[in-house]
């Protein structure tokens, strides 16, 4: 008889909420709370379900997109000439 075992969840697997990235949706949550209390409730909930959809649009089609960025900002301010000393 053969044994079928379910295979662990990868490693690299990005942690969604509801299909965003959780980093993603706590960003925006708190950006359209802030927008939502200075200006207008209605233009806050707005740009939040729109930022969900577009955020969600974007992880559908790259998984990796938050991790890959946010190594080339991070090589970028490493390698940027104006933060470099000048010898």
């Amino acid at each position: 008889m053969r044994v079928v075992r379910q295979t662990p969840m990868a490693i690299n697997k990005p942690l969604l909420v509801v299909g965003i990235d959780r980093v993603i949706l706590a960003l925006l949550l708190c950006v359209c709370t802030v927008i939502a209390a200075k200006l207008n409730r209605a233009i806050g909930i707005a740009l939040f379900f729109g930022g969900c959809y577009a955020a969600k649009r974007a992880n559908r089609k790259d998984p990796d997109l938050l991790p890959i960025a946010r190594q080339a900002w991070k090589l970028k301010a490493i390698y940027c000439p104006l933060k470099r000393e000048v010898k």
